[in-house]
């Protein structure tokens, strides 16, 4: 394994973390001032993005030659394409040229990288069961040409003598309990794709806590019925075949009958039905242009990963450390492109202690509740009581500062001002500490979130200054790691 210095005296460029290579922006340019004591926290800044890195790696093994991009496991072995489950993060080195492996030695703690957007399973095969059949409902598979061209799709056939609907005492197919869950405070958008056949009208139902649901007519295309807070969606898509789609806010977590389709109809004969294929539910932050509207998931570990950027995942008890020098900074800045999927108080996303209540020097960035937050201190603490909000299953774009002698501590997020505070930090510089990705010392307020992008971190001592053209210039790249628009 070739361990290649990321911050060293003789400066190489520095591309933007996931866009262009900006015309020579160097790390000399990036700190000026001061540059070979500045310390800082970074992978491989040709190829920093996750999805960058797995092509890099993919280029190698084409040339014959061993993966050589900074993303290794937990014992510093290259992560190898494709990447699965159970491998560790990334590679993070400081100035001093030796670098710090991001450890986790435990591999179910290391949390994944993953393409999966869509929730569902069996999206293609209805018969699946994935998907439970009520009051006499059937699907027969492979029963029509499909929107991509397939003999995949499935008819579904209410019950007979029964009503076809999406109440529970109606004949119906539903999402079984636990393939789905939607998480209080996260809006939703559900999608299938549907076909007249002897039948022609169909109900898609999602249950953020208040049912939404759309009924259309699939011969005219329209809309006969729209319950929800934000109106569905019926769109042609060519040969018979709609794109329907509802959005909604979960106001409480829910795993049970989150899903339902059904051909409407107030008496089923048993052989008439409508066809259906390809169901997706996903964060509404993932039903964006530049992700696929559609995401075929077979089972949890086959599923199309095309159009789908990697991200990783950490949740339950995923967290991984790192070191760190800052050789007597005090200035602090911090960017991270991801999503909080769920949030408490004070959940790390990066922080430079594992005892920030006593421990001093310590700065870090963190899922707070519905948003994020920022800590700054010295010798005096400063964290904000409340966080930023609102930004819960959000793709968000954070930056975070913290300037000990100013006493300024501020988080940007998306680029607005999500927090800012002026409380006293006492005195000192940032102290040397592990650095603790996704929970508090590996042991408490573990973060429900996706990384996008490894941080970026970057710690400057009293003469050093980070330039506000330069912190756009990163903030940019890291909102095109993320999807998000400035």
């Amino acid at each position: 394994m070739i361990l290649r210095p990321i911050l060293q005296p003789a400066v190489r460029p520095l591309a933007a973390p996931f866009g262009r290579r900006p015309t020579a922006l160097t790390i000399s340019q990036l700190l000026p001032a001061g540059a070979g004591r500045v310390a800082a926290i970074y992978t491989d800044p040709a190829k920093p993005s996750y999805d960058e890195c797995i092509a890099k790696n993919m280029a190698a093994i084409a040339a014959g030659r061993p993966q050589d991009c900074v993303l290794f496991s937990a014992l510093g072995v290259p992560v190898t394409y494709p990447i699965g489950a159970g491998q560790g993060k990334y590679l993070l080195k400081d100035r001093s040229g030796g670098g710090h492996d991001q450890l986790q030695v435990t591999a179910s703690a290391r949390g994944e990288f993953s393409r999966r957007y869509n929730q569902l399973l069996a999206t293609e095969d209805f018969t699946n069961a994935a998907w439970q059949k009520r009051n006499g409902a059937t699907v027969v598979a492979n029963a029509a040409i499909s929107p991509a061209g397939t003999l995949t799709a499935s008819k579904l056939v209410p019950g007979a003598g029964v009503f076809g609907g999406v109440g529970s005492d109606h004949s119906n197919i539903f999402a079984a309990p636990g393939v789905a869950s939607l998480v209080a405070g996260i809006t939703y958008t559900l999608s299938v794709y549907a076909k007249a056949g002897e039948l022609s009208v169909i109900t898609l139902y999602l249950d953020p806590n208040s049912p939404t649901y759309i009924k259309a007519d699939l011969t005219t295309g329209t809309i006969l019925d729209n319950v929800g807070s934000i109106p569905g969606t019926i769109d042609y898509v060519g040969d018979g075949w709609y794109r329907l789609a509802i959005t909604d806010l979960a106001t409480a977590t829910n795993t049970t009958g989150v899903v339902r389709i059904a051909a409407d109809t107030p008496s089923g004969d048993g052989t008439s039905g409508i066809y259906i294929w390809g169901a997706d539910l996903r964060l509404s932050a993932d039903a964006i242009p530049s992700i696929p509207a559609y995401q075929r998931v077979t089972t949890a570990s086959d599923y199309d990963e095309t159009g789908f950027p990697t991200y990783w995942r950490a949740q339950t008890d995923d967290w991984a450390k790192s070191h760190m020098n800052p050789n007597g900074a005090t200035k602090a800045c911090v960017f991270w492109a991801g999503q909080q999927l769920s949030g408490a108080a004070a959940q790390p996303i990066v922080e430079a202690s594992s005892a920030p209540a006593s421990n001093t020097g310590v700065f870090g960035i963190y899922s707070y509740g519905p948003g994020f937050n920022v800590r700054s201190k010295g010798t005096l603490d400063s964290i904000s009581g409340s966080g930023s909000g609102g930004h819960t299953g959000i793709r968000s774009v954070c930056v975070g500062r913290g300037d000990i002698p100013n006493d300024v501590a501020s988080l940007n997020v998306n680029g607005v001002q999500a927090v800012l505070l002026t409380v006293d930090q006492g005195t000192g510089t940032y102290i040397e500490h592990d650095v603790f990705f996704g929970a508090r010392g590996g042991t408490a307020y573990f973060a429900n979130i996706r990384e996008y992008a490894p941080p970026l971190i970057l710690l400057l001592q009293p003469t050093d200054s980070l330039s506000a053209t330069h912190i756009t210039k990163l903030q940019k790249g890291y909102a095109k790691a993320a999807g998000v628009t400035l």
